[in-house]
């Protein structure tokens, strides 16, 4: 049961609907990829925008109009997704996972998680487990 749930949650991330989708020719898409493989490590959108020969400022509103938020909002929202994915598939602690995805706070990360699904980290895998 687990297991499908895991894949179920998997699966909501892959065909997400965002608002804006990025091309295929994308410059970022590379970037992006970089982004997700990265996440338990610290990701400095400065050494991003270096990585793409851009300032800060134009990084960030060329990002944005590629993805429809800004590089920040795109580490934070890739984390919270691969959260969802430990929480539900695995049985590592919440403070766990908070460092496996990259935030460096507890707090903070509950804080985000329950912002955006409406539920702490705790409660969605209760929620999941029953």
């Amino acid at each position: 049961m687990k297991e499908l749930i895991v894949r179920l949650v998997q699966l909501q991330n892959l065909y997400e609907i965002h608002e804006h989708k990025p091309s295929p020719n994308n410059p970022f898409n590379h970037l992006a990829e970089y982004i997700r493989a990265n996440l338990h490590n610290k990701i400095d959108v400065d050494q991003l925008s270096k990585k793409v020969y851009m300032s800060r400022p134009n990084f960030f509103r060329v990002f944005k109009r590629e993805y429809g938020i800004t590089p920040t909002q795109f580490i934070i929202s890739e984390r919270l997704k691969l959260a969802k994915v430990l929480i539900a598939g695995t049985k590592l602690s919440i403070q766990q996972i908070c460092m496996e995805t990259g935030f460096e706070d507890t707090n903070n990360f509950i804080k985000l998680f329950k912002k955006t699904e409406g539920i702490t980290p705790g409660g969605y895998r209760n929620k999941i487990a029953s």
